[in-house]
């Protein structure tokens, strides 16, 4: 149940963070004049795509379009991001996404034709925290602890958030 109100409490607040970004992008005269798509590069149901959705329903009630929300999951994002550089540039198609995938991504992946400088930011939604998480039993009980211990076992396993996030340890 907590990590329930958890969810709901993040996603109000991406909610209440949009808002200050629907009054600039309204106040284009005859804008919008028809439905905005916003472009989500990973699968429903999501942290992305809860935050994603969202904020859509808060810039569709206020604009008075409909936000049509597209999950286009593939590459850690990429897709997504593709589908809207292809795009007219008339502003109404958008992307929701992580940092990592407009930032990183154009210089980690081949593929990737697109540079950071192809998009222009409407703004930062939210800000997520990323934690370091341990089986009960493990021989440390904070940062500093699991830092020493991981110098000490160079051979040590560990997951990360996703290979396109870049979230890993560096040795």
């Amino acid at each position: 149940m907590i990590q329930h109100t958890k969810r709901h409490l993040l996603v109000a607040c991406a909610a209440l963070a949009i808002t200050g970004l629907v009054p600039a992008i309204a106040a284009a005269e005859d804008y919008p004049s028809k439905p905005i798509t916003m472009y989500i590069g990973y699968n429903a149901g999501g942290q992305t795509d809860l935050v994603g959705r969202a904020t859509a329903k808060v810039m569709s009630d206020q604009l008075g379009v409909p936000i049509n929300v597209v999950n286009k999951p593939g590459a850690g994002g990429v897709v997504a991001a593709h589908e809207l550089q292809k795009a007219d540039p008339d502003g109404y198609t958008l992307l929701f996404h992580s940092n990592a995938v407009i930032n990183a991504e154009p210089h980690m992946m081949k593929r990737v034709d697109f540079k950071p400088d192809d998009f222009e930011y409407a703004g930062m939604i939210t800000a997520f925290q990323v934690g370091l998480a341990t089986h009960k039993d493990a021989p440390y009980d904070s940062l500093e602890e699991f830092v020493a211990w991981a110098k000490e076992n160079p051979g040590f396993a560990y997951g990360a958030l996703s290979p396109a996030s870049r979230m890993y340890m560096e040795q």
